[in-house]
C-alpha cells in the first residue's frame, strides 16, 4: 500500500499505529462441502416447486374470472323468481299489449263445460196423463124415438137423477165408448111402482148395439140390447 501511494503522491503514507492481519482461511471438510451442495440444490429446488407451485394459482385466477364475468351477466338477465323483486317492478308503468277479448273471455274448456246441460225431454210414455174431462150428456126425449131404434139399457133406477148420475159415472169411465151415444131416461111401471130405464141411442143397427155390449160387460157393467116400442 505505501508503495502504491508514492507511486501516486510521490510521499509515503504514515506508519499505521495498528496492524490487523486478514483471518485464515476456513479449511471446509467433505461433509461440509457435501452439506453445503445439498443445500443450494435444496434451495434451488424449493425455488422451482415455489414458481410451479404458484402457475396453477396464476392459471386458475385467468380461469375464473371470465366465468364468473360469465355467470354474473347470466344471473343479471335471467328473470327472477323472488316476490320481493317482482313486486318492485308492479309499480312501474310498462308497456303491456293484451287482447281485451282474451281478458273477458277466459278458455275454460279443459276444466269444465262449455255450456249448461238441458234436461231431457220426458217421453211420451211417462208423461202425466191429464184427466179426463167428461163431455157434457145429451138427453134425447124417449118421445122422439120412432119405434123398432136399436138402444141399449144400462140399468133401472128409482128416479130420474140417481138414472143421470149413473150415466155420468160410465161417461167418466167409458168416454170414449159413449161420446158419439146420447142419454135417455125412459119411466116406465110394473107391479104398482114407477121406475126410470136408463138407455143410450146412436147406434148403426143391432150388431153395433151387441158389440157396445160385449165392451161393457167385459168391465162388469150391465147392458143389454133392446128396440124402441
Amino acid at each position: 500500500l505505501s508503495v502504491n501511494a508514492v507511486a501516486a503522491s510521490g510521499t509515503a503514507l504514515p506508519i499505521a499505529e495498528t496492524v490487523v492481519l486478514a483471518p485464515r482461511a476456513v479449511d471446509l471438510t467433505t461433509e461440509d462441502i457435501a452439506g453445503l451442495a445439498v443445500s443450494e440444490a435444496s434451495l434451488q429446488a424449493a425455488s422451482s416447486a415455489q414458481a410451479v407451485a404458484q402457475e396453477p394459482s396464476l392459471q386458475l385466477a385467468a380461469a375464473v374470472a371470465p366465468v364468473a364475468t360469465s355467470d354474473t351477466d347470466a344471473v343479471m338477465s335471467a328473470p327472477s323468481d323472488d316476490p320481493a323483486a317482482s313486486s318492485d317492478t308492479e309499480g312501474l308503468d310498462l308497456p303491456v299489449d293484451l287482447d281485451t277479448e282474451t281478458l273477458a273471455e277466459p278458455d275454460l274448456a279443459g276444466e269444465g263445460l262449455t255450456r249448461s246441460l238441458r234436461p231431457m225431454p220426458r217421453p211420451a210414455a211417462q208423461a202425466v196423463a191429464e184427466p179426463t174431462v167428461a163431455a157434457l150428456a145429451v138427453e134425447v126425449d124417449p118421445s122422439t124415438i120412432a119405434v123398432g131404434t136399436r138402444l141399449v139399457q144400462l140399468g133401472a133406477f128409482d128416479d130420474e137423477e140417481t138414472a143421470r148420475s149413473e150415466w155420468t159415472r160410465l161417461q167418466g169411465r167409458f168416454g170414449e165408448l159413449l161420446a158419439a151415444k146420447s142419454m135417455v131416461v125412459q119411466s116406465a111401471q110394473s107391479g104398482g111402482r114407477t121406475f126410470f130405464r136408463l138407455r143410450a141411442t146412436g147406434f148403426d143397427g143391432e150388431e153395433d148395439t151387441r158389440r157396445f155390449c160385449v165392451a161393457l160387460l167385459a168391465e162388469n157393467v150391465s147392458c143389454i140390447p133392446v128396440a124402441q116400442r
